[in-house]
C-alpha cells in the first residue's frame, strides 16, 4: 500500500475533484494493479499501457478525458516510487492503446541510491534542527514561494 507521503496527500485532494476519482486511486493501490504497473517497468514498457483496458472496463469512457489521464499518471508514479521505481523516460508513446497515446516508463531504485536518499533526509533533518525559530519561519516562507510556482 502506498504510504501517506507529500505524494499521497496531493492525489487523494486531486481525487476530490474527478468523478470517480477516489475509487480510480484505490483501483491503482490494489496488490493485483500495482503488479502489471511493476510488470511494464520490468518489461519496460509504459506501465499505464498495462492497467488501461481494466481502467476502461471499470471507470468507462471518462478515463480518456486528459484530467483523468494526468491523475492517473500522478498516481502510478506515487504508487510507483512506493515500490522502488523512479521515471527512467516520459513520453513513450503507446500505440493502439484505448487510453493513453504515451507515458512513462520506469526503473528499479537501487538500493544504494535508496540509501543515499535516506542519507539526505538525515542531512536535511540535521540541519532543520539547527536553526532557531526565526529561521524556521523564514524557511517556511521561502518554501511556500518555491510551492507557489510549481
Amino acid at each position: 500500500m502506498v504510504s501517506d507521503s507529500g505524494a499521497s496527500r496531493k492525489i487523494r485532494r486531486a481525487a476530490k475533484t474527478l468523478k470517480d476519482g477516489q475509487p480510480i486511486w484505490e483501483f491503482l493501490k490494489e496488490p493485483d494493479t500495482r503488479d502489471l504497473l511493476i510488470q511494464g517497468a520490468e518489461e519496460g514498457e509504459p506501465s499505464v499501457a498495462y492497467i488501461s483496458s481494466e481502467l476502461l472496463a471499470r471507470f468507462g469512457t471518462q478515463v480518456k478525458e486528459m484530467p483523468v489521464r494526468q491523475f492517473v499518471g500522478m498516481a502510478v508514479k506515487a504508487v510507483m516510487a512506493e515500490a522502488g521505481y523512479r521515471v527512467a523516460e516520459t513520453g513513450v508513446r503507446i500505440p493502439e492503446d484505448p487510453v493513453f497515446k504515451s507515458g512513462a516508463v520506469y526503473e528499479k531504485v537501487e538500493e544504494e541510491e535508496e540509501e543515499e536518499a535516506a542519507d539526505d533526509a538525515d542531512i536535511l533533518t540535521a540541519m532543520l534542527g539547527g536553526l532557531d525559530a526565526k529561521q524556521l519561519r523564514r524557511l517556511i516562507e521561502l518554501a511556500e514561494e518555491a510551492l507557489a510556482v510549481l
